[in-house]
């Protein structure tokens, strides 16, 4: 897991050790890698992992060391690929039976209708948006990002739409962003503190 350089905050580095330890997970750690196999950047890697030459998945998997890289595919594999794209045919019934038990009160992310509140009215607002963007350096402060994404989005952390105060703001990549709406009170803490490490003294 390739740890990004600019939010070190939640991390603490050990001398006796010569590794990082995370201070909220404190059995998690990390070692400095001095160059990723691909992309030649510094890392933190998590220990027992074993991707250890690479930043990141993204990296492990990317040009050469992609499994399939360079190999070529018969007309018969290729043609059962397709066909298997198809995918399976359900009646209509059937559609409406698992759009139904998917939806509203029974999706399992249903958090009582509050995604259809409307925002706050500075929400509309771009320049207030760029705002909490510029305050946070134009990066994700997410310590544990994957750089997946160069995509920058502001996050609720209560996850109250109304609520745009600038301490329930944090700029995040895309990616970050997507995760964020699952484990909820998870990411709602976690982000809490960041915000609380990094502007305390405001």
């Amino acid at each position: 897991m390739k740890i990004c350089w600019d939010n070190l905050e939640k991390i603490k580095y050990r001398p006796n050790r010569n590794d990082w330890q995370d201070i909220k997970y404190k059995a998690i750690f990390y070692d400095y890698k001095e160059k990723c196999k691909n992309c030649n950047e510094s890392f933190l890697a998590r220990k027992k992992k074993k991707e250890e030459e690479f930043c990141g998945k993204s990296c492990a998997k990317k040009g050469e060391n992609h499994p399939n890289y360079d190999k070529k595919c018969s007309e018969e594999l290729k043609q059962k690929m397709s066909d298997s794209h198809l995918g399976k045919r359900f009646s209509n019934e059937t559609k409406q039976r698992m759009s139904e038990s998917q939806s509203g009160e029974n999706h399992p992310n249903w958090q009582g209708g509050i995604s259809c509140e409307p925002y706050c009215d500075i929400w509309l607002d771009k320049e207030y948006k760029n705002s909490i963007k510029e305050r946070d350096g134009y990066q994700c402060l997410n310590p544990i990002c994957l750089k997946e994404s160069k995509r920058l989005c502001v996050h609720h952390i209560n996850y109250i739409k109304k609520d745009c105060s600038p301490f329930n703001l944090i700029t995040l990549c895309n990616s970050c962003n997507v995760k964020a709406n699952s484990d909820r009170d998870w990411n709602e803490g976690w982000y809490k503190i960041i915000i609380n490490q990094r502007y305390k003294n405001l």
